[in-house]
């Protein structure tokens, strides 16, 4: 230990246990890296650069979170067999980039708030899936093909808002977007592995929940005060998300047991809610605005009977 440097280093074993870390005051910086029984944690932290690199390990997980506060990014890699997601997001530019894998399933997203432009492609079992929005023009544009069937949606909306969602075998995807709020979130369900992902452009908060057997991550990101209630529980498969920021508020309920999704949204006058049952194959949209009024209720059942 060094007073006047303020600098300290601790090497700790234990069982197998190591633990190392290298504190200094002045450069207001720290190193942390621990073992125990294979898994590794490495934490940096810089506080006048405001930077922060995490590197965990644990049965060949992998997760690796860079976040840089004056640059305003944050790039997130995790792995979980086989499975491996990247999330690089900046908030001056607001473009976020998602790469996601899982055994055949892949999935990229890349959106500029700027530039309000976002691209989605899909892929899972020879299902591919192209989405392309632009808020300026306020025109949407989505191609999917799954088994030989293609379907092409294109949909304008002067509240610039659009909500889709997908279903093929077990592979459910929702996207809701909002150009105005440059509000994003997508739910996506592979074999069990399941991704939400939140993203505002204004506030800059960002929100990564995952689960893939059993293995459950949590990220929430927090700006301008904002404040934000997540619970997550891995066994029972169920999440509760309540975020609250200005006036728009989100519940969201999710249990995979009973396959059940319950989303409610208010923003400025806008409500939307939203009912997904995987077992039944059904799912209710009710969305109410200041002067229009939407209810859908689509049932995979009888579509597959007319397709037929």
């Amino acid at each position: 230990m060094q007073a006047q440097g303020q600098r300290a280093l601790y090497v700790m074993q234990a069982q197998g246990q190591r633990a190392l870390y290298v504190m200094q005051s002045q450069g207001q910086s720290a190193l942390y890296v621990m073992q125990a029984q294979g898994q590794r944690a490495l934490y940096v932290m810089q506080a006048q650069g405001q930077r922060a690199l995490y590197v965990m390990q644990a049965q060949g997980q992998r997760a690796l979170y860079v976040m840089q506060a004056q640059g305003q990014s944050a790039l997130y890699v995790t792995q979980a067999q086989g499975q491996s997601a990247l999330y690089v997001m900046q908030a001056q530019e607001q473009s976020a980039l998602y790469v996601m894998q899982a055994q055949e399933q892949s999935a990229l997203y890349v959106m500029q708030a700027q530039g309000q432009c976002t691209l989605h492609v899909m892929q899972s079992q020879g299902q591919s899936a192209i989405y392309v929005t632009q808020a300026q023009e306020q025109s949407a544009l989505y191609v999917m093909q799954a088994q030989g069937q293609c379907t092409l949606h294109v949909m304008q909306s002067q509240g610039q808002s659009a909500i889709y969602v997908t279903q093929a075998q077990e592979q459910s995807a929702l996207y809701v977007m909002q150009s105005q709020g440059q509000s994003a979130i997508y739910v996506m369900q592979t074999q069990g592995q399941r991704a939400l992902y939140v993203m505002q452009a204004q506030e800059q908060r960002a929100l990564y929940v995952m689960q893939a057997q059993g293995q459950s991550a949590l990220y929430v990101m927090q700006a301008q005060g904002q404040s934000a209630i997540y619970v997550t529980q891995a066994q029972e498969q169920s999440a509760l998300y309540v975020m609250q920021s200005q006036e728009q508020s989100a519940l969201y309920v999710m249990q995979s047991q009973g396959r059940s999704a319950v989303y409610v949204m208010q923003t400025q006058g806008q409500r939307a809610l939203f009912v997904m049952q995987t077992q039944v194959q059904r799912a209710l949209y009710v969305m109410q605005s200041k002067t229009q009024n939407w209810l859908v209720i689509r049932n995979a059942r009888c579509l597959s009977r007319q397709r037929r």
